[in-house]
This record gives structure tokens, C-alpha cells and sequence, in this order.
């Protein structure tokens, strides 16, 4: 048909329009890959899927730890004044405070 030139395509493509069609489609595989596998099983599907964990649970996660460090640490911070004598003592008071829990009950 090609190489001799005894039958033309464009006549046999006439004749056989639905199968010609259905070949020169490529028997619709491109199609199926990409609207049906690709489209709806992959981005409809597992795209939501990973979507939902997202938003709803590595997010909601992450919210959640700000917002737990940004609420606790309002009152430490109200605390803190800076000077460096108040923090020396407050760690004195400290360790003798564990030094005389260790004599009392160690």
C-alpha cells in the first residue's frame, strides 16, 4: 500500500472508517492511561488521599505544636527580666534545694 502503491491509504481509511479509527487511535490507550489511570485512579485517588494527610493531619500537627509553644511559653517569658544576679540566685536556691532533698531523703 505504501512501498508499491496499488492501494491508496486514503481509500482503504474510507472504507474501513470505524477500524481505521479505532488504529490510528491507537486503540485508545493514550486514552485510557491518561484520563482514567492518571486522571481519576492517580490524581483523584491517591492525590487525595496524600491531600487529606496533609492538611489534616501533618498540618493540624504542626498548628497544634506552634500553638502549644507559643501559648506555654507566655508565662516563662512574663518571668524573664533580664538580669543576670536574679537568674544566679534563682539557680542557687536551686541546687541547694536539690542538694537538701538528696541529704533529707537520699
Amino acid at each position: 500500500m505504501y512501498g508499491f502503491k496499488v492501494v491508496s491509504a486514503e481509500a482503504v481509511g474510507r472504507t474501513l472508517k470505524p477500524a481505521y479509527t479505532v488504529v490510528s487511535n491507537k486503540y485508545y490507550f493514550d486514552y485510557l492511561y491518561e484520563q482514567v489511570l492518571v486522571g481519576k485512579v492517580f490524581y483523584k485517588g491517591f492525590g487525595g488521599i496524600a491531600d487529606f494527610i496533609d492538611t489534616q493531619v501533618v498540618d493540624r500537627t504542626v498548628n497544634f505544636v506552634g500553638w502549644t509553644g507559643r501559648n506555654f511559653g507566655k508565662a516563662p517569658a512574663m518571668i524573664q527580666d533580664g538580669q543576670v544576679q536574679v537568674y544566679g540566685i534563682a539557680i542557687s536556691v536551686g541546687l541547694i534545694v536539690i542538694v537538701a532533698a538528696y541529704w533529707v531523703w537520699g
